[in-house]
């Protein structure tokens, strides 16, 4: 009985442990799904059966300014684990490279907003974004429509929720698919793919995307065996690549060639010697890059000769032929320059021939044919000069003759072949001087002539005048002037010069006048050093104690003489007064002191000294021991004296006593009634102000030995506690340990830290209370 009981427990405990296993390993392996399509962290997967190999993306986003994130983010077209990505950015900042490992919130600088911006009729989502191929910013770009409508062109400045199309007659597969996109506008069909895939598990690729045909198909490893030479072939689901793919095995070889040994998707066929165009390479045969050339059997490929060159692969090399509009240079083609061709089967370039020309890369030249305005000068165009035009031809240039000539009609001598700048044109002809009886009027333009003048029948006036020319031709009134005035006396302007009319007029008077307050005597006289204008009165003479200042200007007055130098202080006086008064022999026109402020005292009062002068300082000074400020210059109210300096704050173990007066002071605070403990303190401070209760603490707890914890820090009742114990780390098939390593996330202390593993085993969650050793997979 004993012995069945016995077998019985044992089938229970066997069956138990099988079921623990099945269970450990069904969990493993969802561990494992789990973390390679990117959904949680590789680390969550405790010891599993089939540990995944997550890669991570290089370079990882940057979540600098990023508002809302998500976590291990699987990035299919790198087949690889973004482990922060951001998702939304603060304020002021714009997420570009959305959902690639070159995410980033980038601030926005200054805003150019887009000319073209999007409608947001019937949507019911936007955002600001950043439009990259305009350079410019979306105010507000649809992101989400209305019930019934289908955004067309997101992401561009024409996006726009427009009414919902029949949708499309093929719809896409989401198997397989991790993210899809409802009611996309298919504009090639202009129809609506009800549900789009956008990303696939991890071993699927997109392919047709944004397309009615968009599918998730497994993945075609990369790289696929060479099919070189293959006798047979095997397609099958292979995993050893990490995610399942498409590889299509090399299982034989045609007859010369083995199969090499290595992984199934490198596998391949090579040959004992390399056919031409080949080179040996190990067990390898590898072909020749473009530019070389091999035999059959070579170990190695050879570079082509100068000027000639050749495919990859190949088993010689042929002269290169660089075709029309170029030329060889070395072993390289380059276009001919401007001005200059080549023929087919030409290697070098020509000049175009005088009057030809050409682009660069041309076959042959073409005539030269200017634009209007410009001739053919060579091979150039160009502009004729000043007062001449291009001809019919286009091959120079001829002079442009004046419509309109001068006339020759009582000329004495004249000049000829004129250019005419105002008329950009050539005369023939031009009078230089006329007959007598006449004057030249208009020389050198086409106007000039020599007209028979008589007097004017109005004659100016010379008064005021100091400068006259005598017989000039008035063009206006074809008439002579016989005396015309041509300067004026000081005071005068010149009216009408040139004309019939032409005068000597006074000058206006003076805007301002000069005062003639105090004045005995006046003058007027003409004020030429800056106004160009007349005084009417001027003052000369002053009144006894007034002198001119200022004089012969427009600000000519007679003023007080000998203002007093200097003039009384006012200077912390309380009150003033303004009277003008004379003393010494001079005028005190500035206010003058009456009365002082407390500390300062008048003197001299009603001169041209006054001024209120500082009181004494006192005889006792105050102490500035233990200030941490103090102020210069403070009056003693009570001793009626000035302290030169004097404390006004005190060191916090200082107060301060007897403050604006002689005898202020900073005092010295007691030590505290109750003191710190420092028993396990591994640093203390000496003499600290406990500010609270205006003492000293002799010694004070500033950091504790390992193990123990400061509390109330900064007090009277600061000391060292001993931190409590972590929960133990695993000690199982741990090589190392570190003692008494303090957990700083805790706040407790790991008495045993594991800090290596025993062969075969690998160390997780280092310096953490988690501290485990576990096995490691085996390939």
């Amino acid at each position: 009985m004993r012995i069945l009981l016995l077998l019985f427990f044992t089938f229970l405990t066997f069956s138990f442990n099988a079921h623990a296993r099945l269970l450990e390993q069904q969990t493993s392996v969802q561990c494992l799904e789990a973390a390679r399509a990117g959904y949680i962290s590789p680390d969550s997967c405790v010891d599993p059966i089939d540990p995944p190999q997550t890669v991570y993306c290089f370079p990882q986003p940057s979540t600098l300014n990023a508002a809302t994130t998500r976590t291990n983010f699987y990035y299919a077209a790198g087949s690889c684990t973004i482990r922060i990505l951001p998702l939304t950015c603060n304020s002021g900042y714009t997420l570009k490279n959305a959902n690639t490992p070159n995410a980033a919130c980038v601030e926005q600088l200054t805003l150019t907003f887009c000319s073209t911006q999007p409608s947001t009729l019937n949507s019911t989502a936007t955002q600001i974004y950043l439009y990259e191929p305009g350079n410019c910013t979306i105010k507000h770009m649809p992101t989400a429509c209305a019930s019934g409508y289908t955004l067309q062109n997101a992401n561009t400045p024409n996006a726009a929720c427009v009414e919902a199309i029949t949708a499309c007659t093929t719809q896409p597969s989401t198997s397989h698919a991790t993210a899809v996109r409802t009611n996309f506008y298919y504009s090639a069909g202009n129809c609506t793919i009800n549900s789009l895939p956008t990303t696939c598990e991890s071993g699927y690729a997109l392919q047709n995307a944004n397309t009615p045909s968009a599918a998730c198909s497994l993945n075609i490893c990369s790289p696929q065996p060479d099919q070189s030479y293959k006798s047979g072939t095997n397609t099958h689901l292979y995993t050893g690549m990490g995610a399942p793919c498409l590889l299509h095995e090399v299982i034989g070889c045609q007859s010369g060639y083995t199969l090499t040994s290595e992984a199934p998707h490198l596998k391949h066929c090579v040959s004992s010697s390399c056919p031409a165009g080949q080179y040996k390479s190990g067990d390898t045969c590898l072909t020749c890059a473009a530019g070389t050339y091999s035999a059959a059997g070579a170990s190695s490929c050879s570079a082509c000769p100068t000027g000639q060159t050749s495919a990859a692969g190949a088993s010689s090399c042929s002269a290169i032929t660089c075709g029309a509009g170029k030329y060889l240079s070395g072993s390289s083609c380059l276009d001919c320059t401007a001005g200059a061709y080549s023929t087919a089967t030409s290697n070098t370039c020509s000049a175009c021939p005088t009057g030809q020309t050409s682009a660069a890369g041309a076959s042959s030249c073409s005539a030269i044919t200017c634009p209007a305005g410009k001739y053919l000068s060579g091979s150039s165009c160009l502009f004729c000069d000043a007062g001449y035009k291009v001809n019919t031809a286009q091959t120079g240039c001829d002079k442009i003759m004046c419509a309109t000539q001068p006339s020759t009609a009582n000329v004495a001598t004249d000049k000829s072949d004129v250019y005419y700048s105002g008329g950009a044109c050539w005369l023939n002809k031009v009078p230089l001087t006329c007959n007598t009886g006449f004057n030249l009027v208009d020389p050198n333009t086409y106007k000039a002539a020599c007209i028979a003048v008589s007097n004017c029948s109005t004659q100016p006036s010379t008064a005021n005048s100091t400068a006259t020319s005598s017989n000039f031709y008035y063009a206006a009134g074809n008439c002579k002037i016989i005396t015309l005035p041509t300067a004026c006396k000081t005071g005068y302007s010149l009216t009408q010069a040139g004309t019939d009319k032409a005068a000597c007029a006074k000058l206006p008077n003076c805007s301002t006048q000069p005062s003639t307050a105090n004045s005995t005597k006046t003058t007027d006289t003409y004020y030429s050093e800056s106004g160009r204008c007349w005084i009417l009165k001027l003052p000369t003479e002053c009144k006894t104690g007034y002198s001119v200042q200022n004089a012969n200007t427009p600000a000519a007055a007679c003023l007080k003489i000998g203002s007093c130098n200097p003039q009384p202080l006012t200077a912390n006086s309380t009150k003033v007064a303004t009277d003008d008064f004379f003393v010494n022999n001079c005028w005190v026109t500035d206010p003058y002191p009456t009365e002082c402020a407390v500390g300062y005292t008048l003197k001299d009062p009603k001169s041209d000294k006054t001024r209120c002068e500082k009181t004494p300082n006192c005889s006792t000074q105050p102490v500035l021991t233990g200030s941490s400020k103090t102020a210069e210059n403070v009056y003693d109210a009570a001793g009626k004296c000035w302290l030169v300096e004097t404390p006004i704050e005190c060191a916090k173990e200082y107060s301060l006593e007897d403050k604006g007066t002689s005898k202020a002071r900073c005092q010295k605070a007691p030590d505290c009634k109750i003191r710190p403990s420092v028993a396990n303190a591994a640093e203390k401070e000496t003499n600290v102000y406990y500010e609270k209760d205006n003492c000293m603490l002799p010694e004070l707890p500033k950091k504790c030995h390992k193990g123990f914890e400061l509390k109330y820090a900064g007090t009277d009742k600061a000391r060292c506690e001993e931190v409590k114990t972590c929960r133990r780390s695993s000690t199982k098939n741990v090589k190392t340990f570190k003692d008494d390593f303090f957990y700083e996330k805790k706040k407790c202390l790991i008495e045993k830290l594991p800090t290596a593993c025993d062969d075969g085993y690998t160390l997780k969650y280092e310096e953490t209370d988690r501290a485990t050793c576990m096995k490691e997979r085996s390939h």
